[in-house]
């Protein structure tokens, strides 16, 4: 199971590194994997645990400019129910929205002081 936010923010922000340039994806990519890494600690704290087993998968990875965060698998097949019922994944991606936000403005003004530049050479 994964939750994703749709055409939204993380959406907007892989259709702008396509044009950008690579310190700047290498920079992206890298507060990406700490913004993921934040939202699966969330959801482990907002999942209802009997065995663990559900915890434990919780996960969140950078694929490119794509950041998932998943939960289930193998040994924890009820990952959708529980996120159905009592929503785990959902409220950590709300959560950090703000920082997607603040990520995208930082990327618009950084690229914004690029192309200033640029015009002034």
């Amino acid at each position: 199971m994964s939750a994703r936010t749709g055409d939204t923010d993380l959406n907007k922000l892989a259709k702008v590194l396509a044009d950008m340039p690579e310190d700047i994806q290498r920079q992206i990519t890298t507060e990406l994997k700490a913004i993921g890494e934040e939202a699966a600690a969330l959801a482990q704290m907002f999942v209802r645990v009997d065995t663990g087993a559900l915890r434990n998968t919780i996960k969140s990875t950078v694929e490119g400019t794509q950041l998932k965060l998943s939960a289930g698998g193998l040994s924890a097949p009820h990952a959708p129910i529980i996120e159905v019922k009592y929503p785990y994944l959902a409220p950590a991606v709300e959560a950090i929205k703000p920082q997607i936000d603040a990520l995208l403005n930082s990327v618009q003004m950084e690229m914004q002081n690029r192309v200033s530049n640029t015009t002034k050479q």
